[in-house]
């Protein structure tokens, strides 16, 4: 299934939470387009920004995403998030004292407790990200190669989230 990837902030109950809203919106306020399946941070996205899904994951089992990053010019991280509102870039230097969260830098860092996995991504890669929620546990997939895990201590649901800062990143995503 494809996935309506959201801005940072919940919009009011009372507004339209369409995609065409949603993307519109996100877009002129932030520089990031959003549509079933796609998200583009824009070259003029120089902070951090974390976008996550508009629903959360749930368990049992084994749930996840995949983002194929045709284009990468910028730092990314990728992974889940405790919250649906994520107020900046899910690595420790950006969110100091805030771990609800665990995702994988292309550098190959795991965060939030910054461990090396046996991995990187980049420009052309595509990253699967799969929570086990009855493990509790977050594994992290480059090209289909399992590159390292990390524990998730944070319940029963998870928000698939991406983070950009720097420069144009193009996510095509689906989520499972």
């Amino acid at each position: 299934a494809r996935a309506a990837i959201l801005a940072a902030a919940e919009p009011p109950a009372a507004v339209d939470c369409s995609v065409r809203y949603l993307m519109a919106a996100f877009a002129a306020r932030a520089g990031v387009s959003s549509a079933a399946g796609r998200v583009v941070f824009g070259r003029g996205v120089r902070a951090p920004l974390t976008v996550a899904t508009d629903a959360p994951q749930t368990g049992p089992g084994v749930r996840g995403f995949e983002v194929h990053m045709p284009t990468k010019e910028a730092r990314t991280a990728i992974g889940f998030s405790a919250s649906p509102v994520i107020q900046t870039y899910m690595t420790p230097n950006h969110s100091p004292g805030v771990a609800n969260y665990v995702s994988m830098g292309g550098a190959g860092f795991i965060y939030p407790e910054g461990r090396a996995s046996s991995g990187r991504y980049g420009e052309g890669d595509t990253v699967r990200c799969e929570l086990d929620f009855d493990a509790a546990s977050v594994t992290f997939l480059v090209n289909g190669t399992r590159v390292g895990s990390a524990p998730w201590p944070h319940g029963a649901r998870a928000w698939p989230a991406i983070s950009s800062e720097g420069g144009e990143v193009v996510c095509e995503v689906n989520v499972f």
